[in-house]
């Protein structure tokens, strides 16, 4: 059960990234359950000439903590909800 939760909250992050065109996501990482992970997402690239401007990764329930690290678009935006749980983390480009 625990290793279905891990393998499921993997492809619901990849699964709710969203890109300025519909882009295509990557993930990166094992998720096993009551240990520590890093889990890298990365786009590939836009669709149709458009570049990707914002990636939104939407956290699942079985996920209890997250840390965003730095990346080539700076901090990321944590969203909670009324718990205070991190429901999702925002990664968006700065315009140029």
């Amino acid at each position: 059960m625990k290793k279905t939760i891990a393998t499921v909250g993997v492809l619901t992050l990849a699964a709710s990234i969203v890109g300025g065109a519909h882009a295509h996501p990557i993930a990166d990482g094992r998720l096993t359950a009551g240990a520590s992970a890093i889990v890298t997402f990365g786009q590939s690239h836009g669709c149709e000439g458009a570049d990707t401007v914002r990636v939104r990764i939407a956290i699942p329930e079985a996920v209890t903590s997250v840390r965003g690290l730095p990346s080539a678009w700076g901090e990321g935006t944590f969203e909670r909800d009324a718990t205070e749980r991190i429901v999702a983390v925002t990664f968006e480009k700065a315009t140029a």
